[in-house]
């Protein structure tokens, strides 16, 4: 039970921003090349600020997920490498990428680092594949 009130907040946060994230892909809504300006600066300076490595998959920059999460695309962060260059050389990139938790802790601290966006990661939001689904039948 407390897993349920402790980390439903955060479960269930990370889980709308996921799908936010997923409505951002494609011919989805995209916010202009100022707006994703402003967004990256903000979200570079808050990685520096907390001395948070930036989103990685595999050690390598999840540009996927950064302009997801800015709310741009990949084209625009493939430009503006050489300014978050400069950011990842001094916190480094992840491994994984990860929706940040804000409500849960135990003993007074976070229970997790985040929730990776990564479903092969024992701290993923994805379930693995075929987990959940019925078995197929003939």
């Amino acid at each position: 039970m407390r897993f349920v009130a402790d980390f439903a907040g955060d479960i269930m946060a990370a889980d709308r921003a996921w799908n936010e994230r997923r409505a951002n892909t494609g011919a989805g809504r995209k916010v202009s090349t100022a707006q994703s300006e402003e967004a990256l600066q903000d979200l570079l300076a808050d990685h520096l600020t907390q001395r948070r490595p930036l989103p990685g998959r595999g050690g390598v920059l999840n540009e996927f997920f950064l302009a997801t999460t800015i709310g741009s695309s990949r084209p625009f962060i493939e430009r503006s490498r050489a300014q978050i260059a400069v950011v990842a050389a001094i916190v480094g990139i992840g491994e994984l990428s990860f929706y940040r938790t804000r409500d849960g802790l135990l003993d007074g601290r976070p229970w997790v680092e985040g929730i990776a966006s990564d479903y092969d990661h024992h701290q993923g939001l994805a379930p693995w594949p075929g987990c959940c689904r019925p078995p197929a039948t003939s």
